[in-house]
């Protein structure tokens, strides 16, 4: 067993590593361990390029190298025009407390702060849309429907459309809001020859009603009810839907105007979409507030039409802040129950 300590950035601790072993009584022992023990990662589990700087003083998170001992890369960011307002080779735009480079591409999760103290996060979305179910769709039909659910996400999570619901008590008092709402760069596309899923891309799989595998307490795969329209098991890379959602779309006016729901009140598109992704981030079901409810949130299950919305709260966000180092796991898929 190895024990390691690490500075804020990553560097190695000195003299903060040991290797735990059995002596020939069988009793703990530990004794100083180095590269040559075998143990070949370092910090954020990524492999040491041990042969020029040192033991642990480069990593290679595959896009490129970094240098944990001034928490900067060693080259630009290959995504460097998505984020503008970053020096290419700062590690996680400098919040390497609540965010994580898994490759050295994209920024998971970002923090900063607005001009009147709140805190705004920015998240980032990679998706593949893959049609799995018996519906014949052309390429043009999946391209529409991957710019929709673009466009639905960015529209429910962005902070820029207003959309962060504060949650009070019955006596009117704060319950949550410490955190504006998410800003949103999505980028879903359509599987095909020239645009194939990648490694660390999540994966939105459209399925035949009754068709949708899930995870039961044991890690064993299942279908879900054949009134599922939706799952996503929490943390993972994999959102599964139903064909039928593909073709509803939010209700502009009525009572299920700004719900995200249809007109007949069922789950649209963006809304099954937006709400399983919510559980890809960590999120729950839930319910909180008056009465225990969830009034008009997007992890509302739709089924509850009366409570059903488009908005979230700031212990959400808060809580994916929380957990950001335990999602995005790399799970692109459930095996089908045999």
């Amino acid at each position: 067993m190895m024990n390691k300590d690490y500075y804020t950035y990553g560097m190695q601790m000195p003299g903060r590593k040991q290797l735990r072993e059995l002596d020939g009584n069988g009793d703990p022992v530990y004794v100083p361990a180095n590269g040559i023990d075998g143990y070949r990662y370092g910090f954020s589990s990524m492999e040491k390029d041990d042969e020029i700087k040192g033991e642990g003083n480069s990593l290679d998170f595959g896009a490129r190298l970094y240098d944990p001992r001034v928490g900067r890369w060693l080259s630009i960011d290959p995504l460097a025009s998505k984020f503008p307002h970053l020096t290419p080779y700062s590690y996680v735009g400098g919040m390497v407390n609540v965010a994580i480079d898994p490759d050295g591409k994209d920024i998971v999760f970002t923090v900063s702060k607005s001009e009147d103290g709140k805190l705004i996060v920015t998240a980032k979305v990679n998706a593949k849309l893959v049609n799995e179910s018996n519906k014949k769709i052309t390429s043009e039909q999946m391209d529409v429907y991957a710019q929709r659910i673009s466009q639905g996400i960015e529209d429910y999570w962005g902070a820029n459309k207003g959309y962060l619901s504060d949650v009070y008590d019955d006596n009117g008092n704060l319950v949550s809001g410490a955190y504006d709402m998410v800003n949103v760069e999505v980028d879903i596309t359509a599987v095909s020859e020239e645009n194939p899923i990648s490694s660390d891309d999540h994966v939105i799989r459209i399925r035949d009603k009754g068709k949708i595998p899930e995870l039961s307490d044991d890690g064993e795969s299942k279908y879900a009810s054949k009134t599922a329209e939706g799952y996503a098991p929490e943390g993972k890379n994999i959102v599964y839907i139903t064909s039928e959602v593909l073709d509803r779309t939010p209700a502009s006016e009525g009572d299920y105007a700004n719900t995200g729901l249809t007109s007949d009140g069922e789950s649209s598109l963006e809304r099954t979409v937006g709400h399983e992704f919510g559980h890809s981030a960590g999120l729950v079901s839930g319910r909180l507030g008056h009465n225990n409810v969830y009034y008009g949130n997007m992890m509302t299950p739709s089924s509850q039409k009366q409570h059903a919305g488009i908005k979230f709260v700031s212990e959400q966000i808060k809580h994916i802040i929380s957990i950001t180092k335990q999602i995005n796991d790399g799970q692109q898929s459930i095996p089908d129950p045999e």
